[in-house]
């Protein structure tokens, strides 16, 4: 079996079913202050609208989001989770996107997270954070992750990406509410190579050329919890076919 063929059916199984996050019934209202996580339940992420530019000899990327949030209590902080990431700013914006706040961020490495601390309270209802962040590519299978390999027949030496979020690592590729029992929306942008056939958990929304690279962005997901996320580019090839009636690839 070639490594495309291999490439590719490691695409394929790297994206999680998302009906494996279970639905909750109407009957059975939602309470975060009674779940567990260590993650402040006062604030809640809706979705997540996330941008991620690979360096990839580098092994670098840089990154940036915007994420609905819906704040319970008025409050002055917000923390969630980050690991071995830096942000270079955070802002609160209004539903308009307009910018209301710019929040002081501390970093904390052994717990993992990311807390905002603005001069006014951040007052009940829906807002928007707006994070750029930077992070590395890794070569063990964490977060956003690397793997380099020779194709059969060939001396030449190709990269592949991959991400690996289960359990905790979403937090490796961009800051979020990295706890299953946060459920959002995402929808991720990523900017590979020309010849990288870019794969996530929604079909492709459009595509536009950038210089060397291409920029696509992909549809927006049903509520999932973060460890959910995929993203993996490469040299792939697409194997097509049926199964029960209905079209795989």
């Amino acid at each position: 079996m070639s490594f495309r063929l291999r490439s590719a059916l490691l695409a394929l199984t790297l994206i999680p079913a998302i009906t494996a996050a279970p639905a909750l019934r109407a009957e059975e209202p939602f309470k975060f202050s009674e779940t567990p996580g260590k993650l402040p339940k006062e604030v809640v992420p809706k979705s997540y609208d996330i941008h991620i530019q690979p360096a990839i000899k580098e092994r670098t990327f840089t990154g940036s989001e915007t994420i609905v949030i819906e704040v319970a209590k008025a409050t002055k902080t917000i923390t969630l989770n980050a690991n071995a990431l830096t942000i270079a700013s955070a802002k609160l914006l209004d539903a308009t996107g307009k910018i209301k706040q710019t929040a002081k961020v501390a970093l904390d490495a052994d717990e993992q997270t990311a807390t905002l601390t603005f001069l006014e309270e951040v007052a009940p209802g829906t807002h928007q954070l707006a994070l750029v962040f930077a992070g590395k590519i890794n070569t063990a299978g964490e977060g956003l992750f690397a793997a380099t390999y020779e194709e059969t027949g060939s001396n030449a030496t190709k990269t592949m990406l991959g991400t690996q979020m289960e359990a905790t690592a979403a937090r490796r590729m961009f800051p979020c509410w990295d706890e299953p029992v946060f459920r959002a929306r995402f929808r991720l942008t990523a900017r590979v190579p020309q010849n990288f056939t870019a794969v996530s958990n929604m079909p492709v929304e459009r595509e536009k050329k950038t210089g060397e690279t291409r920029e696509v962005r992909f549809g927006e997901s049903p509520p999932m919890p973060s460890y959910l996320v995929v993203f993996c580019a490469g040299a792939f090839d697409t194997i097509e076919g049926t199964a029960d009636g209905g079209e795989v690839g």
